[in-house]
This record gives C-alpha cells, sequence and structure tokens, in this order.
C-alpha cells in the first residue's frame, strides 16, 4: 500500500512538471501572438494620418489617408491620438514610438499578398467581414449574400471578421455601434450625427480595432447603463443568413430600438439569465429582486395603467412620427393611443 502511494505521488509530481511546462509553452505563444496583434493594430491605426507640411502656417498639419482628394480629407492640426506617418514613410505609433512601415520593407509580391488576405476570395476587391466555416473562404457582404441565398449554402454558419466600417461615410473605421440606431459609426460621424437633437441621448456599445462589440452598453456620456448586448451567433461562432441586426441580451430588440434612453434608464440594472430549465428570467444587480417577466414590457403595462394618458405626437429629424409621454418621460415609436 505504502509502495502505491509513492508511485502514485510519483506520478503526481510528473504530471504537475509536465502540465506547468505546457501552460508556459502555451502561455509563451498566446503573449507573442497577443504582441504582434497589438503591434498590427498600432500600425494599422498610425496609416490614418499622413503628416504635411503648411508652407502658410509654417507648421505640420495631419491629412485622413482614406480620402484621394486632400482637399476633401479631414485635417487635423494638432497630433492624432492614433498616430501617424510621416513624410519620409516612418510610422509614429500611438505609443509615440517610431518604425519603419513594415510594408515598405515587403517585395512587390509580399504586399500584394498580403493585401489580398484581407480581401474578398470572390471578387477581391472589398475587405472580407465574413469567413464560411463551411466553404473555408472569406467574404464581403455582398458576395456573402448572393453566393449563399439559396441551396445548401443557405445554411453554411459564418463568423464575423475585420474591421466594421462606418455606415455614415462607409471609409472609416467604426468605433461605436448606436443601440437604437442600429447602425456603427466611426467618432467623427457619431459627432455629426448624435452631436444634437433627441440622437444626443442615444446609447451605444464601443467597437474595437478587430470588429468586436464591447457587450456593454454605455450612455451617451460614457457611462454604463448596466444593460449588456451582443452581436447574435455570428459574434460568438456562427451565424445564419439575417443574423447581422444587434440583439439584445437584457431587453428585446423592439424595445431598444424604439425607447430612448430615458426609458432604458428606468429598466437600469436588469440582467437576463437562465434558469437550470432553460427558462429565461431578470435579476436586478441593484435590488436583488428576481422575475420571469421581462422588466421592459411590465414597464410599459405599468405606463398604460396611468388615470391620464398624456401622450403627444411628434416627428424626429427624419420625419418619423414619435409619441412622448411627459409624466413617465417615455418615448417610443409605436402609437400607444391604439
Amino acid at each position: 500500500l505504502s509502495q502505491a502511494r509513492i508511485k502514485r505521488k510519483i506520478l503526481y509530481k510528473a504530471a504537475a512538471c509536465i502540465q506547468a511546462g505546457q501552460r508556459g509553452k502555451v502561455a509563451r505563444i498566446l503573449f507573442e501572438q497577443k504582441k504582434k496583434d497589438r503591434l498590427e493594430h498600432l500600425v494599422a491605426d498610425a496609416r490614418l494620418y499622413k503628416e504635411l507640411y503648411s508652407e502658410e502656417s509654417q507648421s505640420n498639419y495631419y491629412v485622413l489617408c482614406a480620402k484621394e482628394d486632400e482637399n476633401d480629407a479631414e485635417t487635423l492640426w494638432t497630433t492624432p491620438p492614433t498616430g501617424y506617418t510621416k513624410g519620409d514613410g516612418v510610422l509614429v505609433l500611438a505609443t509615440g514610438k517610431e518604425i519603419e512601415d513594415p510594408l515598405l520593407q515587403m517585395t512587390d509580391e509580399e504586399r500584394r499578398l498580403k493585401e489580398l488576405s484581407s480581401k474578398c476570395s470572390d471578387c477581391e476587391i472589398e475587405e472580407a467581414t465574413k469567413f464560411c466555416e463551411q466553404c473555408g473562404d472569406q467574404f464581403c457582404s455582398a458576395c456573402h449574400a448572393s453566393s449563399h441565398a439559396s441551396g445548401n449554402r443557405m445554411n453554411h454558419r459564418w463568423t464575423r471578421i475585420g474591421a466594421i466600417k462606418c455606415a455614415e461615410c462607409e471609409e472609416k473605421q467604426a468605433s461605436r455601434w448606436c443601440i437604437v440606431c442600429d447602425d456603427p459609426f466611426c467618432a467623427l460621424c457619431w459627432e455629426i450625427m448624435h452631436g444634437r437633437s433627441r440622437r444626443a441621448g442615444h446609447c451605444y456599445c464601443p467597437i474595437d480595432s478587430d470588429g468586436k462589440l464591447d457587450p456593454t452598453a454605455r450612455a451617451a456620456d460614457g457611462g454604463s447603463t448596466g444593460l449588456m448586448y451582443s452581436m447574435g451567433p455570428e459574434e460568438g461562432g456562427g451565424g445564419e443568413p439575417g443574423d447581422d441586426q444587434l440583439q439584445v441580451g437584457t431587453l428585446d430588440s423592439q424595445s431598444v430600438g424604439s425607447l430612448d434612453s430615458s426609458v432604458v434608464a428606468s429598466v437600469e440594472g436588469w440582467t437576463s439569465l437562465t434558469d437550470q430549465d432553460g427558462y429565461p428570467y431578470w435579476k436586478n444587480e441593484i435590488t436583488g429582486e428576481s422575475t420571469y417577466e421581462d422588466p421592459s414590457q411590465q414597464l410599459a403595462i405599468n405606463d398604460g395603467q396611468g388615470e391620464e394618458q398624456p401622450w403627444a405626437e411628434y416627428a424626429d429629424e427624419t420625419g418619423v412620427p414619435y409619441w412622448y409621454n411627459s409624466q413617465s418621460g417615455e418615448t417610443t415609436y409605436e402609437n400607444p393611443l391604439q
């Protein structure tokens, strides 16, 4: 018995050594990959702006490289926080470090293959946004829709890849996904489209340089709303055709799509969960209360039980009618008087 214990102890110790060595090996590989990915992101950001010199003002200015015509391009007179490209091609990263552009060190063939690696496999022109798991190819949105519109391909699962472009300018990378508009925007277009009127109160989800959404929805001032959102099946490893719309984790998509930030704030703290039988329920992290009834729907019922219904009809900046309740502050695009 004692020999068996000694043998088991030796085996456990050997297993622990093997596991420790393997963990260290995997950790080093992951670290190098993360380091490489971060450098690629910094390089991509630094390529966005090019440094030029103004003879008139005797100072440097920075032009957005996405525009071919410099007269129409966005111009900054302060150093871009994302970094920039000097006139001699040297990249100044957001960290302040200066490096040679890796593209300039490649041959023409290597540069061409590098550019094609992010392009659609069909048209080889547009940036790929979806990777089909069954086809093993990457597609832009248009080519994916046309090639997977019928037959067995309709059921192919896909994963979202690449950065998300701004829905407004369709050139710059999006940094925010508006919950109410259900569209992505770059920083500049967000300021233009959401700088005034009712849109100024829209909530959003931050988007990183990989096109991944932060599941925590933010209020207009950048603070957390306490609500959680996700992009749907494709964000977690696959999707079906038509799964491009932003799905809501705490409230249903119609509620968030039609309510403004005042209504979202009124159900702050509720989180959608699933019980042991697979049924959804909601828990309030602030009060500790749990319920199997959707808080957003219950809120609408409570608002409709009052003696007075002080609803007033208005029109937004696009001319679409909406209704506002002066007592509760609720706003909706669905007629509550019907």
